[in-house]
């Protein structure tokens, strides 16, 4: 049974909660107090969907709060019993990012995120699929007649579907072609078997057996000959590489030999050369003299370094010198510029103080004051004369300031009068105006006298500065040069020294060379004459060599033994060619052997596939024939199954003696629902019986169903059951609700406007209401 629903911003469930016991529940409120949303949310808790939501009715999003309160996610738990177990299903929906679920059992997490694998779950606790769950168990608003508004065909289909006979004709209708394609697969082979001469092909076959062990012994016997002829040229061959590599080796030593003597004769004639190039020499008197001549390069090379040395350093300190000058030089051109120039300042400093002085600026600032008030004087003296003569355009007789009278020559004379003194105000403003501009310009002429004047003085208190710097730069100019001159006479005294001794380096170096090669030349000779001992030696040894080697192939003639190796290596290149015309031969032969083999192995297969294949069509067709018979049977135990419960459950949801049974039949292909009448005549349900009879005929069917198709589950959700029936109708099935539906359900949930079914609750009983005038959320009050 489900024990417990929370619903938070679901629609217009803003944080609902509702405990529900076994037997009778009942949700009573008026017309969009939120009743049916509570049914959806257990469908939706539970699997994860409801009708109207696999319809594409409503969307995700629409399931989410949006008034009174708009908000970004919503929540359903739904907590049921099953199997002496405690499991809760908890699904969170998250505006535009679709929804989250998790499932426990006792309070142990089992699955998170995932809604597929939490839908399997309770699917597998609750032994119910969605589909059985939203056609049989719950009951949509105005829902109840869902199986009678199918049309013939679409009722079939969907009861077959709850009852998983769509399955076995699926089955049927696959086992069927199958028999189709496996009697033309047949068909087929017999036909490919009776096109094929296999006893021909079999003697064939023999034939070429025997061809094949003919031509293997023949060329097994050519291989055994071309085996003995290759033995015999691969010894021929090895006696021919033997004197040849002799005869070769023989030929090298002559070529050492004549190289040999070649180098002995170049030698003899570079030691003549040589005898003649170092005579009147000694080599000890020479390394004497090389000892001697180093010596006195290693004394004259540090002295050189030492004054090369201090010839860079005066360098540096003349580049210094020389720098220096250059920089007084410029310094007291530039300080004797400036004090030109101060002269000439002091000449006219005087001059300028004499014209321009802050008293002068004093006058010509206090003119400006007195421009500007009496500009303003005379704006404000025009602006009432003006206004004077415009209250006079609209004066009548009287002055509009004095009240005396006034005539129009009077005012003729005023105006006048009145424009006269504006002309002359302005007149004297244009002159005040101008006389303005030139003492401003007048001014900013004097203050920038005055800066001058300020900038020129600062420079005259300069000079007396600048001429101490004068004489001090001077003065440091007159030391640098003599240091210049001093420095310039010491490093041409250097450079004279070293230009001497590099000279006699020099020629000790040249000296040294000569020497050099003297010493290398008496060295070479002693050397070669070496060579000569030892090429001597060689000599001697080639000449023995060779006269052992001549002796080897002595009497034995290269030429003949090429002769006979051409021949053999002919002769066997012949039986090497037969033996592959006769492997071609074999080759066609063998695989004209396989290729028969195969075609009496494959015809051998396709006779026992055939004979397979007739066994398996047999069995497919009792096969067939046994998902027919299934098919009538289970549907016959459902119906008779129940009819079983509807027999039981008319009499006490019926409040009437018209109709005394009830039952669902099978009429060409379809269900029908029928009532039967006090005669025993059955009628059909649909397009006879009236409104009132056809929801109680429907809610049998609804509780039959439910117990047929889930006895394990025995839970039944009616969503506005009242629909069409009268006031005995209503008390009579609440009676039947109370009193008599838990012989067959252990839970019932009613969704009802109708509060005359309070009567029927045996478990929890829940008011919804809700303004809508205000679109404020369900309140959810318990009835006691």
């Amino acid at each position: 049974m489900i024990r417990k629903v929370v619903l938070k911003n679901w629609k217009i469930h803003l944080n609902s909660t509702f405990v529900f016991e076994r037997g009778v529940n009942l949700l009573v409120g008026h017309m969009g107090s939120g009743k049916s949303s509570v049914l959806d949310a257990i469908c939706f808790g539970l699997y994860g969907t409801f009708p109207a939501l696999q319809s594409r009715k409503w969307k995700i999003d629409d399931l989410i709060m949006r008034k009174p309160f708009v908000k970004d996610e919503a929540e359903v738990y739904v907590e049921f019993e099953a199997n002496g177990k405690i499991f809760s299903a908890r699904r969170v929906l998250k505006k535009g990012r679709g929804s989250y679920a998790e499932f426990r059992e006792n309070g142990k997490l089992l699955e998170l995120q995932s809604s597929q694998r939490v839908t399997e779950l309770v699917e597998n606790e609750l032994k119910t699929s969605y589909e059985l769950f939203s056609k049989v168990i719950y009951s949509e608003q105005n829902g109840l007649d869902y199986f009678l508004r199918l049309q013939s065909g679409e009722r079939k289909k969907k009861i077959d579907e709850l009852l998983m006979i769509d399955k076995f004709e699926k089955a049927r209708s696959a086992t069927t072609t199958l028999i189709h394609r496996l009697e033309q697969i047949v068909r087929d082979k017999e036909k490919y078997l009776a096109s094929i001469d296999f006893d021909k092909m079999k003697r064939e076959l023999q034939e070429i057996k025997l061809e094949v062990e003919r031509l293997e012994n023949e060329i097994k016997d050519k291989k055994l000959k071309l085996s003995e002829i290759a033995s015999q040229r691969v010894l021929l061959e090895e006696n021919y590489r033997k004197i040849k590599e002799v005869k070769e080796s023989i030929d090298e030593k002559h070529k050492d030999l004549k190289a040999i003597l070649t180098i002995l004769d170049n030698a003899i004639r570079d030691v003549s050369r040589l005898e003649e190039e170092v005579k009147g020499f000694n080599r000890a008197e020479i390394e004497s003299k090389i000892r001697d001549n180093e010596k006195t390069r290693k004394e004259l090379e540090p002295y050189l370094k030492e004054k090369k040395e201090r010839l860079d350093k005066l360098q540096k300190e003349l580049t210094k010198i020389e720098s220096e000058i250059q920089f007084y030089t410029r310094e007291i051109s530039r300080i004797k510029e400036k004090l030109s120039e101060i002269e000439k300042i002091e000449a006219s400093l005087n001059e300028l103080e004499k014209s321009f002085n802050e008293n002068l600026l004093a006058e010509k600032e206090k003119r400006l004051q007195e421009i500007v008030a009496r500009l303003e004087i005379l704006r404000n003296e025009i602006k009432k004369n003006e206004e004077a003569i415009l209250h006079l355009s609209y004066a009548e007789s009287k002055c509009p300031v004095c009240d005396t009278k006034l005539t129009d020559d009077k005012k003729r004379k005023i105006v006048e009068k009145k424009q006269k003194e504006i002309e002359e105000s302005k007149k004297e403003e244009s002159n005040l105006i101008k006389e303005k501009y030139d003492i401003l310009r007048q001014i900013e002429e004097i203050k920038n006298k005055l800066k001058e004047i300020e900038r020129m003085r600062v420079l005259v208190k300069d000079k007396e500065k600048l001429m101490k710097e004068l004489e001090l730069d001077e003065s440091t100019l007159k030391i640098n040069e003599d240091n210049k001159v001093g420095v310039v006479k010491e490093m041409e005294e250097i450079k004279n020294i070293i230009r001497e001794k590099e000279e006699f380096l020099r020629k000790v170096l040249e000296e040294r060379g000569i020497l050099e090669t003297i010493r290398q030349r008496i060295l070479d000779l002693e050397n070669l004459k070496s060579k000569i001992l030892e090429y001597d030696k060689i000599k001697e040894e080639l000449e023995r060599e060779i006269a052992d080697l001549s002796k080897v192939v002595e009497g034995k003639n290269i030429e003949e033994f090429e002769k006979m190796l051409r021949e053999i290596s002919m002769k066997e290149r012949e039986i090497a060619v037969e033996i592959r015309g006769l492997e071609e031969i074999l080759r066609r032969e063998l695989k004209r052997k396989e290729e028969l083999e195969k075609s009496i192995e494959f015809g051998e297969k396709e006779k026992a596939e055939v004979e397979r294949l007739n066994k398996i069509l047999v069995d497919l067709k009792v096969f067939k024939q046994a998902l027919e018979i299934t098919q009538v049977k289970i549907r016959e135990d459902f119906v008779e199954t129940v009819n079983h419960y509807m027999a039981n459950i008319w009499p006490n949801l019926y409040p009437y003696g018209d109709y005394v049974s009830i039952a669902i039949k099978i009429e060409e292909g379809d269900y029908v629902l029928q009532l039967q009448e006090r005669s025993g005549r059955w009628i059909n349900v649909e397009g006879i019986a009236s409104g009132g009879e056809r929801s109680l005929a429907c809610l049998a069917l609804r509780i039959a169903f439910s117990l047929a198709l889930a006895p394990q589950l025995r839970i039944l959700i009616l969503d506005e059951p009242t629909h069409n029936l009268d006031q005995k109708a209503v008390e009579e099935l609440a009676k039947v609700l109370r009193e008599n539906v838990s012989e067959f359900m252990d839970q019932v949930f009613i969704i009802t406007h109708d509060e005359r079914l309070q009567e029927a609750v045996t478990g929890k009983a829940y008011k919804l209401e809700r303004d809508k005038n205000v679109d404020s959320y369900t309140q959810v009050v318990e009835i006691s």
